[in-house]
């Protein structure tokens, strides 16, 4: 009898809870349904931010992938180099701005690599928005036109037989290239002098000019050289070949295990409405699907592989403790394999 009672009592205060739970989320939800909804009436621009110059394969990559954004969420999309800091220059300009989803960035692996040779103590990523990943990017080895190798056995030959004469151009520290190319002297056991640059368009204006030799660039900067003779391609960076050029190798195929590829992925300042964030993810996954952007994307050798943002949210976690590690074992090669 007492527990029946007791039931009895029990009963209205469970009923009061869940019918407060139930409010409790019907208002979060309405909260988050009004947010895209004057998002979307506000009818502003979405600024992409990208810590590349124009020209280079970042670029290439953004405005293949802005007009179909554009599209599917039917208003302008503006894209806004801010070249410099390796990246940081575009990331801390997203950061102050307002989480109002009409800023975003597309960044990489490169700006997680920047962020911890700028403090190298640094014991968790700036506070941001993971929005979305995009897929992962392999980088191709170049050679300056009149180099006589034809194959990367050929070129290590040559590199071991006369180490510190030929040169490698390098877009900045913590790009994949750089990464790569330190990579590839330590598997290859070779020595190279390193020449940087603010990009890839200036790195592939030298190869033509024959001032320097080799460079890890972008596959959409590299084709446009190679088809006018200024470079000659060599091997990709990833694990496998290319789907788009099966006749191009690997390195790792002649280096076993070489892999040096980033993680594409789209942030927005911190505080972002969840909202937001998946009507952008949306967009962004929306947008690859588009068969011509499809096409144009694995032209440029990108793997897509889109994931939401509590995916890329760990991605980026793991990404981080892996380089904490590598950095202090190896501050040169803090590229994480599979990006």
């Amino acid at each position: 009898m007492r527990i029946k009672i007791a039931v009895d009592r029990l009963l209205p205060i469970v009923a009061l809870l869940l019918l407060l739970s139930t409010a409790q989320a019907t208002t979060a939800r309405d909260d988050s349904l009004s947010a895209v909804t004057e998002w979307r009436s506000a009818q502003k621009p979405l600024r992409v931010l990208l810590g590349y110059p124009a020209g280079g394969g970042g670029d290439a990559m953004l405005r293949v992938l802005a007009p179909a954004i554009a599209q599917e969420l039917g208003t302008v999309v503006v894209i806004e180099n801010k070249p410099g800091a390796a990246g940081l220059l575009a990331l801390n300009a997203l950061l102050q701005g307002k989480p109002d989803g009409n800023a975003v960035m597309l960044a990489d692996t490169g700006v997680l690599i920047a962020l911890l040779l700028q403090v190298p103590d640094r014991r968790s990523l700036p506070p941001f928005s993971p929005i979305a990943a995009l897929g992962a990017l392999p980088y191709v080895l170049v050679a300056r036109p009149g180099l006589e190798v034809r194959d990367v056995p050929a070129l290590i030959a040559l590199l071991r037989n006369h180490p510190g004469r030929y040169t490698v151009a390098t877009p900045g520290q913590s790009s994949i290239g750089h990464q790569a190319a330190e990579r590839f002297q330590r598997a290859a056991g070779v020595h190279l002098l390193s020449v940087p640059y603010k990009g890839g368009a200036a790195v592939l204006a030298d190869l033509a000019a024959g001032r320097v030799d080799l460079a890890f660039v972008s596959l959409s900067t590299a084709l446009s050289a190679v088809s006018m003779g200024d470079a000659q391609l060599l091997a990709t960076s990833g694990l496998t070949r290319l789907t788009e050029l099966p006749g191009l190798p690997s390195l790792s195929e002649t280096l076993p295990g070489f892999e040096a590829v980033t993680c594409v992925f789209l942030i927005g300042p911190a505080g972002m409405e969840p909202s937001l964030m998946r009507e952008l993810e949306h967009a962004l996954r929306a947008s690859t699907e588009q068969t011509k952007v499809a096409a144009a994307l694995a032209l440029q050798g990108l793997t897509v592989a889109p994931a939401g943002s509590d995916a890329l949210r760990i991605r980026l976690d793991q990404q981080w403790r892996l380089l904490q590690i590598q950095s202090n074992t190896k501050k040169d090669d803090m590229t994480s394999p599979g990006g």
